[in-house]
């Protein structure tokens, strides 16, 4: 929503206006074209947030052929939006049965899979790593 302000900061509660104003959108001259063709599919409308859920209104509206502009009426100011109905159809389906299932392709050779160590194996590996064996102690740097 718009919120007006005065000098000292403080909201003008709910902003009317004497008579309407206009807020317009220019058609590119495909729209434009397409609108006066089919004029009832084009519409200003205006974000309606006092309804829960909140919902989008058609305004008042009037159009401007020398600039392409469609407007709407309105006495205050909200979010607006041009809006058009959808010009394409939607198939119409049924309930789909499940498909059958996809067969993978056969692999044309079999992976053993790699074996993991025993937990023994790991820990001698891990102390052969860390030097965990030497007199030094271990040293925690690696060398390749």
């Amino acid at each position: 929503n718009v919120e007006y302000w005065n000098e000292d900061g403080e909201p003008y509660p709910q902003v009317e206006f004497s008579t309407p104003v206009e807020i317009c959108f220019k058609l590119s001259s495909r729209q434009w074209e397409d609108y006066t063709n089919h004029s009832d599919e084009y519409q200003v409308q205006y974000l309606v947030v006092e309804e829960v859920p909140p919902r989008w209104e058609a305004l008042p509206s009037v159009s401007y052929s020398e600039r392409s502009e469609l407007c709407g009426q309105t006495e205050y100011f909200s979010l607006f939006a041009l809006a058009t109905k959808f010009q394409g159809s939607i198939p119409v389906t049924g309930i789909t049965p499940n498909p059958p299932p996809v067969n993978p392709p056969p692999v044309s050779k079999t992976l053993d899979p790699t074996p993991t160590p025993a937990p023994e194996s790991l820990i001698t590996i891990l102390s052969n790593f860390l030097n965990l064996n030497s007199n030094d102690g271990p040293s925690g740097v690696y060398e390749p």
